[in-house]
């Protein structure tokens, strides 16, 4: 039996065997459970119908395994003993003030997903009733993968500063990053475009790294090759800087040690293998 159920069975209980004995103390505590059980109900669905609620998601991309902030706002016309919380499934309930609150949520696994609209419940203190609300709008996110640690790359030697002699092998297209130093501005005042001298030594300087997971067995599998990649790439663009080729892609995408590049990677791993 609910508690609803109960307290009323009790109440009515205690009001007939009351009267039936004369027990004024038997009446009173059958009227005061009634009494309980009216109030509760009122509350509640006055409560429904005065409430207000509303949430801000502070961002539309999170890695995964990290929180993402939200802004839970609630205005109460009258509270009253009202208790309002965070019905979030599979997540403990977290009481709710009048005013800003802030909640986050947490996503174990990279790609595209929607935050449905956030569960807040109506009770009373006794939770004898409750009511549910939503708070905002469904919200596409994108979870970005993390970068799981693993073997080190090899060592690898710094590009040549620019005080060293070095021999020059021509022409490329300029990479974001790349110093002011080696732009080759006769290019660029000809008409050719925005050009950079390529050192002989950023043939053996520069990694590339071919990420394709249409081999992996299983998702699972697919997850750890990313996270993988993640973790290389980061390291050694820091280092140096890295190229990165994806399939589809004609040709390496570069990402600078200051990591300009690297976001458009990043989100591009987050859905690599996974049906649009």
């Amino acid at each position: 039996m609910s508690r609803v159920a109960v307290t009323l069975t009790i109440g009515l209980a205690s009001l007939g065997v009351g009267f039936g004995m004369g027990s004024s103390a038997l009446v009173a505590l059958g009227a005061a459970l009634l009494l309980l059980v009216a109030y509760a109900a009122v509350l509640v669905v006055a409560a429904s119908r005065s409430v207000t609620v509303d949430r801000r998601v502070h961002a539309t991309e999170v890695v995964e395994g990290e929180p993402l902030e939200m802004t839970i706002r609630l205005a109460v016309r009258h509270r009253l003993g009202l208790v309002c919380e965070l019905a979030t499934p599979g997540a403990p309930p977290a009481l709710l003030h009048t005013g800003e609150n802030s909640a986050t949520i947490t996503f174990a696994r990279r790609g595209r997903h929607v935050l449905d609209a956030t569960p807040v419940r109506l009770r009373d203190p006794l939770r004898l009733f409750a009511s549910v609300q939503h708070a905002g709008e469904s919200v596409p996110l994108l979870v970005l993968p993390r970068g799981r640690q693993g073997p080190r790359a090899s060592a690898l030697r710094a590009l040549p500063q620019e005080s060293e002699p070095v021999d020059l092998d021509g022409l490329r297209e300029y990479r974001a990053g790349t110093p002011a130093s080696r732009i080759h501005w006769a290019s660029l005042a000809r008409g050719a475009g925005l050009l950079e001298r390529r050192l002989s030594d950023e043939r053996v300087e520069t990694p590339l790294y071919v990420v394709d997971v249409s081999a992996a067995a299983d998702t699972v599998e697919a997850d750890r090759i990313v996270r993988s990649a993640v973790a290389h790439v980061l390291r050694c663009a820091r280092a140096g800087g890295c190229a990165v080729l994806l399939p589809g892609d004609e040709k390496p995408a570069w990402v600078a040690p200051n990591l300009h590049g690297w976001p458009d990677i990043h989100r591009r791993l987050a859905v690599l293998g996974q049906a649009d």
